[in-house]
């Protein structure tokens, strides 16, 4: 410390006059116990003050009151008082620069404090509240739970699982994770996102229901519409409610029309819809129109022009048929009655008859054009005329026909027998040959050819008189196989005979153009005739 100064004796005559040896005695007088100034500078006790001043408590260096860092104690000083307070961006605090936390700033050596501190991040002395780096701290530590629906662990943005959710970027994940599968509000979904429904976090893909209990059928998600094919076979879904459509006929998204069952499944071949039955073409898929088409039981259909199936009269490739109104088959060697009240005869194909057919047990004839049945009027035959009575039945003379008609009543009732219908034994249990047949008919009409112990075909042929084969006309012997066989001719090509190969194994009518089995070869009847040895034994 400075030494007291000397308390001078006289104002004027100071005891120790300023000398060079002297030069820091005040010749001023004392202004502040012990404390002298002079010309600008502090004294005390005749020394410059440098320190502090006992009297008062002020910081002098070099004899000014000092401001700024003092040497002797290293403090921060204004006017002699240490410093309180911001110089040059450093706070001071007693003139030490300050460390530790002033109105909620922190301090490091006077400084605002800026980095990492126990953890804690401060920037120009405070406690960070931001993001920094990517990292979000509140009140200068790394920020762990949820702000504005963003969860943070440690600052981050959160990504992974957490309570059984996925989160990415710190929200809960709605989209596609890395694991392949599709996330809602952070947990796989099963259901929609817009337009795509989803199966455990897959797009959907096939026939199923949705989380409504509807089904529909799925592709990546988003439902189908139009014809689709499923397991090898197609069904259609309704463009407007994406369902499947089921018993109904649609136009498909190709422009063409199918018909779906009621299981859904396209229809091929013959199904009931509407009140009526249709063909579906088992390739395509279409409706057969004006078509004749095979049930895949085995029997066949007439479809018409708008593809219903066709009842009573119908006209198809250059004839007319007739199709049952119950079973819809067609009818073959029947007499039908069409809808507008005509008959008509079809044959064995189904084809309507023009001409001459044989039909239980009569002959009739029906007209070219029309195709109805004559009835009281002449018909023609290879220039013969018969009558056709009310009954359509074709006659030409009593004698002829009540010899056919007598024969006829034992068609399928009289096997042939060889040799047969030559004794009354015989005759009376109807044991017959080719020849003993045609006797017997002539002869109960009242025509007795020969004696019935000698009648062979070769006797017959020289009965009556001989017939061009192109004028056949009924009641004729016919004669086959050079004379092996005889019948009678009924009209229109058709004979009544006794032989294992007619119809019935004896007694039967067949056709010129029916085939017949001889020497284990097939030939039809007209073409082992004998049509040089025609006899004509009445009229």
């Amino acid at each position: 410390m400075p030494t007291q100064p000397v308390v001078p004796t006289a104002p004027d005559e100071p005891e120790n006059p300023t000398t060079p040896e002297n030069p820091t005695v005040p010749s001023t007088p004392e202004i502040a116990d012990g404390v002298n100034k002079e010309d600008g500078l502090y004294y005390q006790d005749g020394e410059v003050l440098t320190g502090i001043a006992k009297a008062d408590g002020k910081m002098y260096e070099a004899g000014k009151l000092l401001s700024g860092v003092s040497s002797v104690d290293k403090k921060m000083y204004k006017n002699g008082v240490l410093f309180n307070g911001t110089l040059d961006g450093l706070l001071y605090v007693d003139g030490v620069k300050f460390s530790g936390t002033k109105n909620g700033i922190l301090y490091v050596n006077g400084v605002k404090f800026n980095g990492t501190k126990d953890g804690v991040l401060y920037e120009n002395g405070a406690k960070y509240n931001g993001t920094k780096n990517g990292v979000l701290y509140v009140n200068g530590v790394k920020f762990s739970g949820t702000k504005d629906g963003v969860l943070y662990v440690n600052g981050a943005k959160f990504n992974g699982t957490k309570n059984g959710k996925v989160y990415k970027n710190g929200v809960l994940l709605t989209g596609k994770h890395s694991d392949g599968k599709f996330y809602q509000n952070g947990v796989v979904l099963t259901g929609y996102n817009g337009n795509t429904y989803y199966v455990n976090g897959v797009a959907a893909n096939g026939y199923m229901a949705d989380n409504t209990k509807t089904k529909y059928l799925f592709k990546d998600g988003v439902k189908q519409a139009g014809r689709q094919k499923i397991d090898g076979t197609y069904y259609f879904f309704d463009f407007n409610t994406k369902q499947m459509v089921k018993h109904n006929y649609v136009q498909a998204q190709d422009g063409n029309w199918y018909m779906f069952g009621e299981d859904g499944k396209i229809v091929s071949d013959v199904y009931h819809w509407a009140g009526t039955y249709y063909y579906f073409d088992h390739n395509t898929f279409k409706k057969h129109t004006n078509s004749y088409d095979l049930a895949r039981w085995g029997d066949w259909y007439m479809f018409g022009a708008d593809g219903r199936i066709l009842t009573d009269v119908v006209k198809w490739a250059g004839s007319y048929y007739y199709f049952d109104h119950n079973t819809y088959t067609k009818h073959t060697n029947s007499y039908d009655l069409a809808r507008w009240g005509d008959w008509y005869m079809f044959d064995g194909s189904g084809r309507v008859i023009s001409g001459y057919k044989y039909w239980y047990g009569q002959l009739y004839y029906f007209h070219g054009g029309t195709f109805t049945k004559a009835v009281n009027q002449h018909v023609y035959e290879n220039g013969n005329r018969y009558w056709a009575n009310g009954s359509g039945h074709v006659t030409v003379d009593w004698t002829i026909d009540n010899a056919i008609n007598i024969g006829s009543t034992l068609v399928g009732h009289s096997p042939y027998v060889w040799g047969g219908g030559r004794n009354d034994w015989s005759i009376a249990r109807r044991e017959f040959d080719c020849s003993s047949f045609v006797h017997w008919s002539y002869a109960n009409a009242g025509l007795t050819l020969e004696p019935v112990g000698y009648t062979t075909t070769y006797s017959q042929v020289n009965r009556g008189r001989g017939v061009n084969w192109g004028n056949l006309r009924r009641g004729d012997l016919i004669f086959f196989g050079s004379l092996g066989h005889v019948g009678l001719y009924l009209g229109g090509g058709y004979f009544l005979h006794d032989s294992p190969n007619s119809p019935t194994g004896g007694v039967g009518v067949s056709h010129l153009n029916d085939i017949v089995n001889q020497h284990d070869a097939r030939y039809s009847w007209a073409s082992i005739a004998d049509t040089w040895a025609t006899r004509r034994v009445q009229g």
